[in-house]
């Protein structure tokens, strides 16, 4: 197993009954202390869930320390404890969100925000789901989130929606079952790759993975759809009207409405957006060859870990 690289003859042995009552005590104080502060982020210092998770992890192997020296608690050997793989995967992949955000303005983003903007309200979600899904599986389920969550909100109160809760949801949703698509998608799957696997690629995860993630995909937008069908498909009178809307392409008055009015303003701002557009900007090619070698990287099967630090 790919742990066995740090753990080498390591055996985890339960030592729970050699910690004093101080230690125990202690060590709870610690753990939930950190647990409340994951909860409400933004109470004390507005570092985030990571920067909160990370100062708890070295508080804890500073405390375990000092319970050793008091004799409170038994030795404690961090480096083979603790499955290196997660940890260095979080890390490049924070980095490589920041690069996107800070790259946001002016690139690829900008494209993509258009490209999910649409007339009809359930082809807008369904654009939105495909979007969350692919980007999550490429990089991480938060990061989509975190990126994403302020186009979505900027296309609802571009289309005046009254209800944003579904548009919302097919990120969210989607970003959860898109996410188990690539042991990148999310830190679960590479601690499941470093714990349950000798040796498995980035590609042959993703095969593995395919028929499961679209099976939940499908009932995940089915379930949206149906729950969410006064919303994105206005007009509709039940479940067969909406595969009808969807399959065939009929249109209600109100859909056809809502089609109307968005072609109206596109022509009312034709003008102005043919002045500001210049096409493809050089941040949306760099960006485009960059997100393409990352994915080729993971693809050719070099260490996902170094491959996302790197980017």
């Amino acid at each position: 197993r790919r742990r066995h690289r740090f753990l080498g003859e390591y055996v985890h042995v339960d030592v729970s009954g050699e910690f004093s009552l101080f230690g125990k005590l202690t060590i709870t104080a610690i753990y939930f202390a950190f647990w409340v502060f994951l909860m409400f982020p933004n109470w004390f210092l507005p570092i985030g869930r990571p920067g909160i998770a990370l100062g708890g992890g070295l508080s804890m192997v500073v405390v375990r320390y000092v319970l050793l020296i008091l004799g409170h608690g038994p030795s404690f050997d961090a480096p083979k404890v603790i499955i290196l793989e997660p940890l260095f995967l979080l890390f490049g992949l924070m980095l490589t969100t920041i690069y996107l955000e800070k790259m946001e303005r002016g690139g690829l983003f900008d494209k993509l925000r258009d490209s999910l903007d649409d007339p009809v309200n359930w082809k807008r979600s369904a654009k939105i789901m495909l979007m969350s899904t692919i980007g999550s599986a490429a990089v991480m389920n938060d990061s989509v989130v975190l990126i994403f969550s302020g186009v979505v909100v900027d296309l609802c109160v571009r289309h005046k929606v009254a209800n944003s809760l579904p548009y919302l949801l097919s990120l969210a949703t989607t970003a959860n079952t898109g996410s188990a698509l690539t042991m990148t998608g999310n830190p679960q799957n590479i601690l499941i790759v470093s714990l349950a696997y000798d040796d498995i690629s980035w590609t042959e995860f993703l095969m593995n993975m395919v028929i499961p993630v679209t099976a939940a995909s499908i009932i995940n937008a089915a379930m949206l759809f149906l729950y969410y069908s006064g919303e994105l498909f206005p007009g509709s009178s039940g479940f067969f009207e909406c595969f009808g809307i969807i399959f065939n392409g009929n249109r209600t008055p109100e859909m056809l409405a809502q089609e109307h009015a968005y072609h109206a303003r596109n022509v009312a701002k034709q003008t102005d957006v043919e002045e500001q557009s210049g096409g493809w900007s050089v941040w949306s090619k760099i960006q485009i060859v960059l997100i393409t070698i990352f994915l080729v990287c993971f693809a050719v099967g070099l260490d996902v870990c170094v491959t996302s630090i790197c980017a």
